[in-house]
């Protein structure tokens, strides 16, 4: 059962746990390293906020569960300053919002900017 199954509030707040790749432009995904595309594609929001983490259900620590996906999420807080101190030495973007407000804000300001070029929103993948 995913994070987002068992808690409540959780598909409110994965609304804004991503960014929009263009995959069909090679310049954004080609030479990449799995790592940093998952870095790169992933939204975070609300570190050290007690309230973030119960509200999301560790959902705003969205970076390390794609990197880590089979730690346990409590160790979450502990390993996103590890995983930006990495991302800032090598030169990879890790995006993180001060709280969920902000990050909705960006959120629907890329709907907004890829509707203006006629972009679809990429779906999810459902199984």
């Amino acid at each position: 059962m995913s994070s987002s199954e068992k808690h409540p509030c959780a598909q409110l707040f994965a609304v804004c746990v991503c960014r929009y790749t263009d995959m069909s432009d090679p310049k954004s995904t080609q030479g990449k390293e799995w790592a940093a595309l998952q870095v790169e594609g992933s939204v975070d929001y609300g570190h050290n906020s007690m309230l973030h983490i119960l509200a999301s259900g560790t959902l705003n620590y969205q970076t390390v569960h794609h990197l880590f996906p089979s730690i346990a999420p409590q160790h979450y807080p502990a390993l996103a300053p590890l995983i930006m101190d990495s991302c800032k030495k090598f030169g990879v973007g890790y995006n993180c919002h001060s709280n969920y407000f902000v990050a909705a804000y960006h959120h629907v300001a890329e709907l907004y900017r890829m509707g203006q070029r006629g972009e679809a929103a990429p779906l999810p993948h459902m199984d």
